[in-house]
C-alpha cells in the first residue's frame, strides 16, 4: 500500500510494509529527501540513474554493447552519457551539495569530484564512439569511474532499497 507525505515543494510515494525495515543507507537517503530543496535530486530513481551513468562510464564492455553494437538492446552514447550525468542528473550539484547531506564519505565525494573533472575536461572532438572507448585519456576516466562504483557500492550495497 502506498501513503503520501508531503514535504515543503515534494511529494514523495513511500511504500510501507509491516515487516519492512529499512537499511543504514534509507536512513541517510530519507533524512536527504527531507532536507534538499531540490526536487529533482531528491528521489531514489536520480541516484540510480546517476550510478547506472557511472557504470557504464566505468566499464569498456557497456560502452561497447551500448554504443557500437546495440546486443542487450540498451542503446546510449558519449553524448548521452554526458548529457545525462551533466544536464539530467546535475552531478555536479549532486556533488557539491547534496553528496555530503546524504553523508557520504568524503573520500567518495573526493573520488566524485574527480571523476567529474576529468569528465568535464575530456574533448571528445567529434571522435567516433570506437574511437572514444579506446582513447587513452578515455581509459583513464573509465579507470576512475570504476574507482567511483567501489566506494558507491559500499556506501549503498547492492541489497540497499536503491537498486530495488
Amino acid at each position: 500500500m502506498a501513503t503520501f507525505k508531503k514535504l515543503p515543494n515534494l511529494l514523495l510515494v513511500v511504500q510501507r510494509h509491516d515487516s519492512f525495515k529499512p537499511p543504514i543507507c534509507r536512513k541517510k537517503v530519507d533524512l536527504w529527501v527531507k532536507r534538499s530543496k531540490n526536487v529533482n535530486m531528491t528521489n531514489k530513481h536520480v541516484l540510480s540513474n546517476i550510478y547506472n551513468k557511472i557504470l557504464e562510464a566505468s566499464s569498456t564492455e557497456i560502452q561497447m554493447d551500448y554504443w557500437i553494437t546495440g546486443k542487450s538492446g540498451l542503446v546510449s552514447s558519449y553524448v548521452e552519457l554526458m548529457c545525462s550525468l551533466f544536464d539530467s542528473y546535475f552531478i555536479e550539484e549532486f556533488v557539491e551539495k547534496d553528496a555530503k547531506e546524504l553523508g557520504l564519505s568524503s573520500e567518495f565525494i573526493l573520488e566524485l569530484g574527480n571523476l567529474i573533472a576529468m569528465l568535464d575536461e575530456y574533448d571528445e572532438r567529434d571522435k567516433p564512439q570506437l574511437e572514444i572507448i579506446k582513447d587513452p585519456r578515455w581509459i583513464s576516466i573509465t579507470n576512475q569511474a570504476k574507482r567511483v562504483i567501489e566506494y558507491w557500492v559500499k556506501e549503498f550495497p547492492p541489497s540497499s532499497y536503491l537498486f530495488n
